[in-house]
């Protein structure tokens, strides 16, 4: 018993799609090891009050940046 064109073209086709979603799970799961232990919920220090000073000070810098390139741009027109 052969089976059809139509059935050989899906299990080909099937087998395609299986092998390309292994190959990117290995790769989620390669790059997830090389990364290594995560610092999660399972880390033990508090970052209390101190995200919001630092994301502040580099929104400081970045818009100290732009002012003073924008700054020293503008006085050439002048």
């Amino acid at each position: 018993m052969s089976l059809s064109p139509a059935a050989v073209a899906g299990i080909v086709a099937g087998s395609i799609v299986a092998v390309v979603l292994l190959f990117v799970l290995f790769l989620v799961l390669f790059r997830a090891w090389m990364r290594g232990p995560t610092k999660g919920s399972d880390n033990p220090k508090r970052l209390d009050g101190k995200v919001k000073k630092q994301h502040t000070k580099k929104l400081f810098k970045i818009a100290l940046f732009v002012y003073n390139v924008y700054y020293n741009e503008m006085k050439h027109f002048v």
